[in-house]
């Protein structure tokens, strides 16, 4: 996290804001599980778990919304639809 989500002033990984004073611990964890998350999502569609990687994806957004998450979700579902079989 680059920015205090309060104020929009400048944090370098610290416990509190420097300008406003917000505390920012649940605010980094969050940020830390959602980029663990996106790796992990990553890791499945290296290895071919299309599945697990959407889910993962999903779980990313549900904590931090970002242009790169919502356009490698878009591509896991487009990549990996399945075939329509006509019968």
């Amino acid at each position: 996290m680059r920015r205090c989500p309060i104020c929009r002033g400048r944090v370098d990984d610290a416990h509190q804001c420097r300008r406003c004073g917000a505390d920012l611990v649940s605010v980094n964890q969050v940020d830390q599980q959602a980029d663990a998350l996106l790796g992990q999502a990553i890791r499945y569609i290296s290895i071919g778990k299309p599945g697990s990687a959407e889910q993962s994806l999903k779980q990313v957004l549900m904590l931090k919304q970002s242009d790169f998450t919502l356009q490698l979700l878009a591509f896991v579902q487009k990549e990996y639809e399945k075939p329509v079989s006509k019968t």
